[in-house]
């Protein structure tokens, strides 16, 4: 049985006079404005007039508060103003759509007439060809117009393209195959599948998400890519200045982005990107923006951690491995330019706990076949070995503590650091040695064995210290020659090379005799190469010291037996300086062509005597004059007259030597010559 729900009406509530509505004194005392006490029923005052206490209630007028009507009033005000804000977008989306619309439909007509005269298309708009004429002098002025020149090599400040961009993966790829398959092969300085993955991942990725450190990485790949000699055959269908304008395109867009990489610490991308621009910017002369750079990378690496053992267990072993390879480039590089440019290196030997790449790596990365590919050199790890042998050069001849060290305790170190360079070079196999490499190798991989001999070269030659003010060649040039070395040491090496060459001791005979062997054997196996701008650049300042010693020794020792064929590889190697630098403007190399020219004329002039009297006194000694005259002209090259021509008048045996000796028109050892 349902039963109804008792109703209880809510009771009234007394009403309380609110405090603000009662007086604070009685009517007595508010009318003589006394204080009252307010006490009941009677209050003091009252009592003391006796007077009736009364007290009343004033009714106060409520004060009305004005802000929710200046609320309405405000928010109305914004709504209209919102209202027309609104309004005032959509007539300038309106507007936008328009002009969009017409730039599409131009875009359109142009795309449509490009793609009937040239079928290549951009996923991004930018073909290698048209990266290349936006990097032309012509169209691209001011501080974004950097350009990489090998002889006076500068760093680029300033920014980069904001659009980020890259040609077409498919117009990528060749380049980027050539660098994996010769230069990465040498110097594993990335990893294919790992590069390769970030780089399909970045042209199918949204622009916004794009990070600029990959896009470096990609750049200086391509670079390195276009930098590197490509058989004619396998050359893509770009002109080598094209090509030139697209590498250094690439090289400033990388640079551009250098604040990024150098605190870039989340992966291996900063220090990578850095080392590749050190290994275009070691192809050039000068090696002093080199060597700001590898500082970088190596400070770069060490905060990395990358030398230390502890910090490969929390990674992943195929990502250890790299991190090893990516420290030993570094140091490859630091103690390298330490060397060149006599300056402290920035790794300490001593810092490092990280085993050495391994000799026969899995992924045959360093390794280098000959042609036949029944023999391979691991060049990474022998490269890393002589690169430490540089690093022992430098401190125990070069450096601050060093030059101090004199007499017989310096010699005794050259003879440590000779013995060190002998055992590293005798751990290469015949076939990859100077004299045999050239016939037993590809091109690509002649190249690097080029730079790799030629690190030797230099490494002797610091050993020996050809340079010092001692040598007997330094002595028989001119003082100005004199003053332009150390000029040119000064402005390459600075102020430290002239205190490194003073206090050289000059090449003990064993130690001269294996700088000119060795000059003689890299200058014949760079002019058989067939030079290279990169091969030219970078070995520039060891082929100039082994033309030097050749040059030197020829002057000093003009009967040794090799000397004829020491004059024409030097008169080769000068041909090829002077060609250079008439090429090229005002730079540092005119005071290099003064030196080796004043050297290559006494030198010639000194053989071409030696020669003579040579012959003169075979001449002078012999019983028959028929006999030897037919020799002499087989060797001299001039013609030989049978033992019934007369010569009467041909010359005077008595004056013939002192003729050719003063004679400028006279071709020793050509066809002719006048008498």
């Amino acid at each position: 049985m349902a039963t109804n729900p008792i109703v209880i009406d809510a009771l009234p509530e007394p009403t309380v006079e609110p405090a603000s509505a009662r007086r604070k004194a009685c009517d007595l005392c508010f009318t003589k404005k006394i204080k009252c006490d307010m006490l009941k029923p009677v209050c003091s005052n009252c009592k003391l007039y006796n007077a009736d206490c009364q007290t009343t209630s004033v009714a106060r007028k409520r004060q009305t508060n004005s802000r929710p009507k200046q609320a309405v009033k405000i928010r109305e005000a914004e709504t209209k103003e919102l209202a027309e804000e609104n309004e005032s977008l959509k007539k300038r989306l309106a507007r936008i759509e328009e002009q969009l619309q017409q730039i599409l439909e131009a875009a359109k007509q142009e795309h449509a007439l490009a793609t009937a005269s040239a079928p290549v298309s951009s996923t991004n708009g930018s073909t290698p060809e048209e990266l290349a004429r936006k990097c032309s002098p012509e169209e691209l002025k001011g501080p974004s117009a950097w350009r990489f020149d090998p002889v006076e090599p500068s760093l680029y400040h300033g920014p980069g393209d904001d659009d980020l961009p890259l040609p077409p993966l498919d117009q990528l790829m060749p380049y980027v195959d050539h660098y994996f398959n010769t230069f990465n092969r040498a110097l594993p300085l990335f990893d294919q599948a790992v590069f390769m993955r970030m780089m399909r991942d970045w042209h199918h990725t949204d622009r916004p998400k794009r990070d600029r450190a990959i896009w470096a990485a990609i750049l200086m790949v391509c670079a390195m890519g276009l930098r590197s000699p490509i058989p004619g055959d396998e050359a893509p269908t770009i002109d080598q200045r094209a090509r030139t304008d697209w590498a250094n395109r690439c090289m400033r867009n990388a640079q551009s982005v250098m604040s990024e990489l150098v605190t870039r610490e989340k992966d291996l991308l900063g220090v990578q990107v850095l080392l590749s621009l050190v290994c275009l910017f070691h192809n050039s002369s000068d090696s002093r923006p080199a060597s700001v750079l590898v500082g970088t990378a190596v400070r770069l690496a060490q905060r990395l951690q990358l030398h230390s053992n502890a910090s490969s267990r929390l990674y992943a072993p195929g990502e250890v491995l790299l991190r090893h390879r990516v420290f030993w480039i570094a140091y490859l590089f630091d103690k390298d330019l330490s060397l060149r440019g006599q300056a402290p290196s920035a790794q300490q030997d001593a810092d490092i706990d990280i085993s050495l790449p391994p000799m026969n790596p899995p992924d045959g990365a360093g390794l280098i076949y000959t042609s036949d590919k029944k023999t391979c050199l691991n060049t990474f790890r022998i490269r890393l070995g002589l690169s430490h042998i540089q690093g022992k050069i430098f401190d125990n001849l070069y450096s601050n503590r060093a030059s101090k060290v004199q007499g017989a305790e310096r010699r005794q170190r050259i003879a440590a650091l000779s013995t060190m360079l002998e055992q590293w070079y005798a751990r290469i196999p015949p076939a990859f040695r100077i004299e045999h490499v050239s016939s037993t190798v590809d091109e690509s991989e002649l190249v690097q064995m080029v730079k790799l001999h030629h690190a030797y070269l230099l490494a002797v030659v610091h050993t020996h210290g050809i340079y010092s003010h001692e040598s007997e060649w330094f002595g028989r040039i001119s003082s100005m020659s004199k003053a332009m070395i150390q000029d040119y040491a000064m402005t390459i090496l600075g102020p430290t090379s002239k205190r490194a060459t003073e206090s050289q001791e000059p090449p003990m005979a064993q130690g001269w005799k294996q700088c000119v062997d060795l000059s003689r054997k890299c200058i014949r196996l760079f002019q058989d190469a067939t030079p290279t701008e990169c091969l030219i650049w970078q070995c520039s300042c060891a082929h100039f010291s082994g033309l030097i010693v050749l040059l030197a020794n020829n002057l000093m020792h003009p009967t040794h037996p090799d000397a004829w064929i020491d004059q024409e590889l030097s008169n080769k190697a000068v041909k090829l300086l002077n060609d250079l630098v008439s090429v090229l403007p005002a730079n540092a190399f005119d005071t290099l062509c003064v030196v080796v020219n004043e050297l290559q004329k006494k030198a010639s002039t000194a053989v071409d005597a030696a020669r003579l009297a040579a012959a003169q006194t075979d001449w002078m000694q012999a019983s028959d004059g028929n006999l030897l005259l037919e020799d002499l002209g087989d060797e001299m090259g001039f013609p030989v007259f049978a033992d019934d021509e007369d010569i009467t008048g041909a010359f005077e045996l008595d004056d013939t030597w002192d003729h050719l000796l003063s004679n400028d028109n006279a071709v020793v050892g050509g066809a002719e010559f006048q008498a």
